[in-house]
């Protein structure tokens, strides 16, 4: 009966080597992957806060508050005229042009002048129906 309950010999501790150049490029890659996340997270809402306005979005910005009713008649035709001809496209230039057309002369008198009631329903209308 002894011979079956034979006590088995311990093997030696073996000697296990360990490739760690794995598992420290594994780290490094690791770690600037977190970096170059922690960057991007910060720097993309930057970007989205310092959106600056077109010419188009400045210029209507600037017809939608002039002031036809009170300004000085030349200041509103040069800004009407100027910030008009950066507004418009292939819809709406052909109004435009028949506007500047009659606004053209009033622009160049020497003495200061007054808008009909015509010129400035026409200079509104083109604001509203042709910018919106």
């Amino acid at each position: 009966m002894e011979s079956k309950e034979q006590i088995l010999d311990i093997m030696p501790y073996a000697t296990i080597e360990i490739n760690y150049l794995n598992y420290i490029w594994l780290l490094i890659c690791i770690i600037v992957f977190v970096i170059t996340l922690i960057y991007l997270i910060k720097k993309i809402p930057q970007k989205i806060e310092k959106k600056e306005d077109t010419i188009f979005e400045i210029a209507l910005k600037n017809l939608k508050n002039l002031d036809i009713e009170k300004s000085d008649a030349k200041t509103v035709l040069y800004e009407f005229t100027k910030n008009a001809k950066q507004c418009t496209n292939e819809y709406n230039e052909k109004k435009l042009e028949i506007i500047l057309k009659q606004i053209e002369p009033l622009k160049y008198q020497n003495k200061n002048i007054v808008l009909d009631r015509k010129i400035k329903e026409m200079l509104k209308g083109y604001i509203q129906d042709e910018l919106y």
